[in-house]
């Protein structure tokens, strides 16, 4: 059987870490890391941590639909 060559999608979102901020070890470490902060900077933090995380599971749902991960477009 004759390998098809991968076409290039565009239908994907290709998550990549930021370097300029730190990637914590795990939730726990994340959320120890919030409970630093206090009043409005809480409340700040606590919301834009959750808006990333929200929006890496909205482009990686995408992801999953597009076929991109299920079909190892990944690789």
């Amino acid at each position: 059987m004759e390998k098809k060559a991968k076409a290039k999608r565009k239908d994907y979102h290709q998550l990549k870490s930021m370097g300029m901020v730190a990637t914590p070890v795990s939730m726990k470490a994340m959320e120890n890391y919030l409970k630093n902060f206090n009043g409005s900077e809480a409340v700040v933090a606590f919301t834009c941590a959750g808006m990333a995380w929200n929006l890496a599971c909205k482009l990686q749902e995408e992801n999953e639909k597009s076929g991109w991960v299920k079909d190892g477009w990944d690789k």
